[in-house]
């Protein structure tokens, strides 16, 4: 059952990086490169997780424990000025019906994280997710890898490969079915916006090897901060790719709103793959995924009051690594 989470986890940073980023081709090259140079915004988010599972042959109690992730949701806002190196990301994220707030601050190769899961303000630098391990009783996502024997991997996500999957989406929609749609008023926290509605579709020849190579840029930027666990780790992106070569997409569909300056101002993606019930595709039926991206103030000040930091009011991550958990019940 463990397989879940990981797919889940997957599931979502790529739906995260699909949301991110006269002649319709031509409108949506230019807007898209132009939305990506972009160096202070506001960005408004949404994101619905639904999965079905296989599930007749298990127990109550299993099928109990499956409902904790048939419906994610996560939504939230995001400010960043690259200048300044500045960036604050307030987010509510919701699973199996408990919600959990953070907000995540950065400046300058620092990141302050706010949340009611933890007694004070965590404080952490670059270097400190090197040597970093989860807490123990962390299942979800952080604890996938427990029945193969792997104990609390590091799962953040590299800027680099981040900055790699962003760059190898946005090709791929370039070379989609790219149609304009024609025009609409779009209501943005900024008030009422004139847009070009823009869509794009793409073929399961297109999807299914680029999933597979999101799994490849993934799974190297995670075995090469867990060599220990490099073994394990492949185990768990080989079910994966596994599960690809099985799956049909049943939908896709990316929508992109440009306005009178050439910037995409809101996008969507919906997106469904079904899975056959064999060893390949393990317990998950289908998944679906519903995304909505919003930007505003584009290149406008973005000012971000960060939290007063000091030795009463903060902790550090080997701090946290030496409490051992977090609050039991959060996950």
């Amino acid at each position: 059952m463990k397989r879940v989470p990981v797919l889940l986890l997957v599931v979502v940073l790529l739906t995260g990086i699909l949301t991110g980023c006269g002649n319709p081709v031509e409108s949506f090259n230019k807007a898209s490169e132009k939305t990506e140079r972009v160096n202070s915004a506001k960005v408004k988010f949404s994101s619905n997780v639904n999965m079905e599972f296989y599930e007749d042959s298990f127990t109550a109690e299993e099928k109990k424990e499956l409902g904790k992730y048939k419906k994610v949701t996560v939504q939230g806002e995001y400010y960043f000025d690259k200048s300044k190196k500045e960036n604050l990301n307030k987010i509510n994220f919701n699973l199996a019906g408990k919600g959990v707030d953070l907000k995540i601050y950065g400046r300058k190769g620092e990141t302050y994280i706010v949340t009611p899961l933890l007694p004070k303000i965590l404080v952490i630098k670059e270097d400190d997710l090197k040597s970093f391990k989860m807490p123990g009783n962390v299942k979800m996502p952080f604890g996938f890898l427990d029945a193969s024997g792997t104990k609390n991997p590091d799962v953040f996500i590299s800027k680099e490969a981040v900055g790699k999957l962003s760059k190898y989406w946005i090709n791929l929609l370039k070379k989609g079915n790219i149609a304009r749609l024609g025009n609409i008023i779009l209501s943005t926290p900024d008030g009422d916006v004139k847009a070009r509605k823009f869509n794009i579709s793409l073929k399961e020849e297109h999807l299914k090897p680029a999933l597979k190579e999101s799994l490849d840029i993934l799974r190297e930027d995670m075995i090469s901060k867990n060599p220990k666990n490099a073994k394990d780790l492949e185990k768990v992106f080989a079910q994966l790719e596994k599960m690809m070569d099985s799956a049909k997409i049943e939908k896709f569909l990316y929508e992109a709103y440009i306005d009178r300056d050439d910037y995409i101002v809101e996008d969507t993606v919906n997106l469904k793959i079904s899975f056959p019930e064999d060893k390949s595709s393990g317990l998950v039926k289908s998944f679906e995924l519903e995304t909505t991206s919003t930007m505003w103030d584009m290149e406008k000040p973005v000012t971000i009051d960060f939290p007063a930091i000091n030795k009463q009011n903060s902790m550090t991550l080997d701090e946290l690594q030496k409490r051992g958990e977090f609050p039991e019940g959060v996950f």
